[in-house]
């Protein structure tokens, strides 16, 4: 039976019509339009009962089409959702990940800016005031270690001053101090204490101490008795006493004695300074009260000073020094002659070996 093509007058489709369905009402499977199929033929026998005739599109393509339709329609939203999820997802990634980055970059940053102030020393005390202010700024304790507005205690720019220079002036040569090394025992009692005859050693913050020059500078508010270790401009190991001493006032002859529970009206503060790190500037503790101080000053010549010497400090270190030194004291007068022997009668005795015009 030949058939022919009829286009739906609702949606267009074209429909496979049969000679056999001319005259009959037909539905459109698109769009459900009803239409009579044209056509001269007379028409066909009824279709069976419960029976309708439908209609083919083209070569199948009208009932494969509607079903591809259907299911883009029903994958379309499944795919929405996912780029939804998506952008969101690289939004949050990427918030999250710039925080991170920002947080990462300000601890390198932190870290080198730490690294420039530490190397800027260059491994030398180029300047004890800014080495002050430094450890003044990162203690935790500075407070309360500072003395009492009352107290006596030195000025800090003045000894920052004296402090960051080097054993300057007229050269002085000081004795040779052969005394063996007789390492001290520690002990924070004063009564305890024994000054042995050696060379001045000992620890300070765990590190070997002997003192190898010493150095008395005067200052307005006290005078800085200074054992040091190593180079001058930059020892290694240094104990600072400040002395309240009189402007003027011969420290030779004198004698310092300081318990753990007082607070000395002669002793100013005591500090240390030592380098944890080689390559880095020395980190620097002051003492004020807690420590234990044995010192005897003698004159030996003039701007030379005989020291004995025993210092404990109350740190978990137990750091200690003690023994003899010799010190540059400019201040220091040479020993005076002892006076002639008086002669018979009450007159000075004649010179051992007089002069002509002396007899």
């Amino acid at each position: 039976m030949s058939q022919f093509i009829v286009n739906c007058p609702g949606c267009s489709t074209p429909l496979q019509c049969e000679e056999a369905w001319a005259g009959q009402q037909i539905q459109c499977p698109s769009c459900q339009t009803a239409l009579v199929v044209p056509g001269a033929a007379a028409p066909p026998a009824e279709p069976a009962a419960g029976t309708r005739p439908s209609a083919k599109k083209g070569k199948g393509a009208a009932f494969a089409g509607a079903g591809k339709s259907k299911k883009k329609k029903g994958m379309s939203a499944p795919k929405g959702v996912l780029v939804v999820v998506l952008v969101a997802l690289i939004g949050v990634g990427g918030y999250f990940g710039f925080k991170a980055l920002m947080q990462m970059q300000s601890k390198m940053n932190a870290a080198e800016e730490k690294e420039r102030n530490n190397s800027s020393g260059g491994g030398q005390l180029a300047g004890i005031a800014e080495l002050n202010d430094m450890l003044d700024k990162t203690d935790p304790n500075r407070f309360s270690r500072l003395p009492a507005p009352e107290s006596s205690a030195p000025d800090m720019d003045e000894v920052a001053g004296r402090m960051s220079g080097g054993f300057s002036g007229a050269a002085v040569v000081l004795p040779t101090n052969n005394l063996p090394v007789l390492p001290p025992a520690y002990t924070l009692d004063v009564a305890s204490i024994k000054i042995l005859e050696s060379k001045a050693n000992g620890k300070i913050s765990r590190t070997n101490f002997v003192v190898d020059a010493a150095r008395l500078d005067p200052g307005a508010t006290s005078t800085a008795l200074r054992l040091r270790q190593g180079n001058p401009q930059s020892p290694d190991v240094e104990v600072v006493l400040f002395l309240k001493l009189k402007a003027g006032e011969n420290p030779a002859g004198k004698t310092w004695t300081v318990a753990r529970e007082e607070r000395s009206k002669e002793v100013a503060s005591v500090s240390k300074l030592w380098k944890p790190n080689p390559k880095y500037a020395a980190t620097r503790k002051d003492y004020f009260t807690g420590y234990v101080l044995k010192l005897e000053l003698s004159a030996v010549s003039e701007g030379v000073l005989r020291g004995r010497i025993y210092l404990a400090l109350p740190d978990p270190e137990q750091s200690v020094v003690a023994g003899v030194f010799y010190a540059e004291a400019p201040m220091v007068a040479a020993p005076a002659a002892p006076a002639a022997p008086a002669a018979p009668g009450g007159e000075p005795a004649p010179p051992a070996n007089p002069r002509p015009g002396q007899m």
